[in-house]
């Protein structure tokens, strides 16, 4: 008896038929996905709609690939509602500001009994119904032309949080070296530069946090990392100002903690973000300064000279390598000047004479890692 209660609840509900088109379309407040279809439920059904991404992953069980799907949203944005009238239904499953990734997408369509008006479950049944359609082909080119506009906004909006931090920084030092800082100037520093805060945090909305799109996912969790630390080093430079001097080791702890994930951000997005050159090219100047008295190295004097040059010359050297944060590109690049650095002393150690070859042949290679590493930096 239950075997034949359940082939006759399967049999009802493959009656139910369900056909929609779905188009994209641009609004003046920006994109839509709009499900278009008919189907020969009882007017007043209420159908749930619910829009995926598709991407391959490895089939580690099979072998090859396999097809998985991530959703757009999660909880209350997830689904959205239409009502079947005469035969036909519509509704937008999903609306935003951007244009959509040129990826391939996968429509749910769902009848939930416990939505229906009672008698659409009377006539339907309370068994859930479900079908899904997969609409657009992913464009490999238009695909990376997205991925790299992508990438360039999120540079942007990168040099925008380092001026941020760096003007917080400045006008609080300012600030703190007056006798008496005026409360109502900061706020009329601080307020506009909250609101430029809160621009940022607002316009990060419209990333999607989807994982196939790696650079839109991270961006997003980044953006909303920097504008949630912003203000609460804003609010501590305040308290600091204007009476809490003992807050200031906890503040300072802060900015430098802002710095180590700016650069961590920039070596796990993979963005090609400029490095701190007010810091970098004075060091890199006093560092070929230094070098260069080896143009008129001699054996008899280098004994006294290496106790000059060494010093600099490391001070240096260690300055450059100590603002690159977490980029390997940097480390790898000073690291070679360094180890190149040593090198020449060695040569320069055992030297005989002021036209060694084996010197000569070190400091050649010296300049090619400093040529190297000022074409990395972006230094003229």
């Amino acid at each position: 008896m239950q075997i034949l209660l359940l082939f006759l609840a399967l049999s009802l509900q493959q009656e139910w038929k369900l056909d929609s088109t779905t188009t994209v379309f641009q609004a003046d407040d920006g994109w839509t996905f709009r499900v278009e279809g008919t189907s020969n439920f009882p007017d007043g059904t209420v159908l749930r709609g619910r829009v995926y991404a598709l991407y391959e992953t490895p089939d580690l069980e099979k072998g090859g690939t396999k097809i998985e799907t991530e959703p757009f949203f999660y909880g209350p944005k997830a689904w959205q509602n239409g009502v079947v009238k005469e035969g036909r239904f519509s509704l937008d499953v999903y609306s935003f500001i951007r244009r959509p990734y040129s990826l391939p997408y996968r429509l749910q369509l769902l009848y939930e009994a416990r939505l229906q008006p009672q008698e659409v479950r009377e006539k339907v049944g309370t068994m859930s119904i479900e079908r899904t359609f997969d609409f657009r082909k992913r464009d490999e080119e238009a695909l990376s032309e997205e991925m790299k506009q992508s990438a360039n906004r999120l540079h942007a909006e990168f040099l925008q949080v380092r001026k941020l931090f760096s003007e917080l920084k400045e006008v609080f030092t300012r600030f703190r070296n007056e006798k008496s800082p005026e409360k109502k100037a900061w706020r009329v520093w601080l307020d506009p530069w909250m609101d430029r805060v809160d621009e940022l945090r607002v316009s990060n909305d419209d990333r999607l946090d989807l994982w196939t799109l790696w650079i839109e996912r991270q961006g997003k969790f980044r953006i909303e990392g920097f504008c949630s630390r912003l203000p609460d080093m804003a609010s501590d430079c305040q308290d600091i100002l204007f009476g809490q001097e003992e807050l200031l080791p906890r503040m300072q702890y802060k900015m430098r903690a802002f710095l180590d994930y700016y650069e961590e951000a920039i070596e796990v997005v993979g963005l090609n973000m400029p490095l701190d050159l007010e810091t970098i090219a004075p060091a890199l100047r006093k560092f070929e300064e230094v070098m260069k008295r080896l143009d008129s190295f001699d054996p008899a004097t280098w004994k006294k000279d290496r106790e000059g040059i060494k010093p600099s010359a490391s001070k240096a050297l260690l300055a450059i390598a100590g603002s690159f944060g977490n980029r390997k590109r940097g480390y790898y690049l000073a690291n070679q000047m360094m180890v190149s650095f040593r090198n020449v002393l060695e040569k320069a150690d055992s030297a005989k004479e002021a036209t060694d070859s084996q010197l000569k042949e070190a400091r050649k290679t010296l300049a090619e890692k400093v040529s190297a590493f000022r074409t990395y930096a972006g230094i003229q």
